[in-house]
């Protein structure tokens, strides 16, 4: 009886170790069969200080470059900041631009294409923050006689000095680059509206040009055949195509403006400005998961825009919106925040106002293995950092430590709102109450 036992254990035993190893061992095959994540290759514009005095300083073009720069190199993207090339004003040329375009987009495009098998997965970013215009169509393939243009650090609207960047000569790159990936995206902070306010200091266009741009000289920028249907399309850039992404600032007939951020102590600290479509695009993208979708992305910020300016811009996306965002680079949903230092019984962390942190706001602190350690409270908020008080804790918090935001203090939250005192349904009292407020 002891002898059938004994046998029956050891045959159990060795059954669940024989499982054990086979699962064991189509784990790891499942895991060495999974296909990595793409790389991420990205060329970043962003020019506020123009050469010609004419143009309009754009305050926010550096702060949208610098904050996609910081969130994809974040542990949320993972990108590598040697696959990102970032110019911005003076070096923002138009031979550096195209130059960059071709030996850091394509040329590292090329590069993993060859090395594994024709892979066409690779991510290849443009952003471009900066002025935007029209000139002359020179090729006779726009219905409406005017190419779209990102305007360069040095160009001005005289013959021979025009180093706009034409819609058709990004096109005819990015055809190039079509040639090693499939996953391109385009974020374009400009606008090329031909009408609408034309001195105004916080949008991102300036009238069209009357000269042709001047065209980069051994650069392969010309010759693609772009549909003339893209004028009837709403962002009047690229031709609709599945090949790539384009999420641009407004639609055609649209200003681009530009949004401050609110700052706690702005003797201390300037105040931090942004495009609009950037900065909702940037608070959208840090909650974006592996699955999100740019349509889902998109949709929320288009959404975000029209709650705080209406319908006056609207954020546009064209082409196979479906696809995952970044090829699927982000990890899942982490809503905890980074513990940068902790020094007198204050703990400083990576996220300030654009996360919408203000002063007042509680959060939780937890250890690695999620338990909960304490209290802060913010006591100082600038754009992308904040200072918190240890209210309570267990133990000392260091930067291992990850705060998450319990809640906001929503008295402190300011609203701006429009006081019409030219309303014709106005009392005098009324009226003469906001001429008061007026003058405080």
């Amino acid at each position: 009886m002891l002898k059938n036992l004994t046998a029956k254990i050891l045959t159990t035993t060795l059954l669940a170790i024989f499982v054990s190893a086979q699962t064991n061992e189509q784990t790891v095959l499942q895991a060495e069969n999974k296909p990595d994540k793409p790389p991420m290759f990205v060329l970043q514009v962003g020019i506020g200080k123009y050469k010609s005095a004419k143009y309009p300083e754009l305050k926010g073009s550096r702060f949208d470059v610098e904050g996609m720069l910081k969130l994809l190199t974040s542990e949320r993207f993972g990108v590598s900041a040697d696959n990102i090339k970032t110019l911005l004003d003076g070096a923002a040329t138009k031979e550096e631009i195209v130059r960059q375009f071709e030996n850091h987009l394509i040329a590292k495009a090329k590069d993993y294409y060859e090395k594994n098998d024709g892979r066409r997965d690779a991510v290849a970013l443009f952003q471009f923050s900066g002025h935007g215009s029209q000139a002359p169509d020179m090729d006779k393939d726009e219905i409406d006689g005017k190419d779209e243009t990102f305007v360069t650090v040095e160009s001005e609207d005289a013959p021979g000095k025009n180093f706009d960047i034409t819609d058709d000569e990004i096109y005819a790159l990015t055809r190039r680059l079509n040639k090693y990936t499939d996953n391109i995206v385009f974020i374009l902070d400009s606008c090329h509206s031909g009408s609408g306010t034309r001195d105004a200091s916080d949008v991102r266009r300036i009238p069209a040009r009357t000269s042709v741009p001047t065209p980069i000289s051994n650069a392969q920028t010309r010759g693609a055949d772009k549909k003339t249907e893209k004028d009837n399309e709403q962002t009047d850039l690229l031709p609709t195509s599945k090949d790539y992404i384009v999420i641009s600032a407004a639609k055609a007939d649209q200003l681009a403006g530009q949004t401050e951020v609110f700052e706690s102590d702005t003797s201390q600290y300037p105040m931090a400005y942004y495009g609009r479509l950037t900065f909702f695009l940037l608070n959208n993208l840090r909650s974006a998961g592996e699955t999100t979708t740019y349509r889902e992305l998109m949709d929320a910020v288009s959404r975000d825009v029209s709650a705080r300016f209406g319908n006056a811009q609207v954020p546009q996306i064209e082409g196979e919106d479906r696809r995952v965002v970044f090829g699927g680079l982000s990890k899942i949903e982490d809503n905890s925040i980074k513990i940068s230092a902790v020094e007198n019984k204050q703990i400083y962390i990576a996220a300030g106002a654009m996360q919408g942190l203000i002063k007042g706001t509680i959060l939780d602190v937890f250890d690695k293995r999620g338990e909960k350690l304490g209290t802060a409270k913010i006591s100082k908020a600038i754009a992308d950092k904040s200072v918190a008080d240890v209210v309570a804790a267990k133990r000392d918090f260091t930067t291992e430590d990850r705060a998450v935001i319990i809640s906001q203090d929503l008295g402190a939250l300011r609203l701006r709102v429009l006081l019409d005192g030219d309303d014709a349904k106005l009392s005098a009292d009324d009226r003469k109450t906001i001429q008061n407020l007026r003058k405080q």
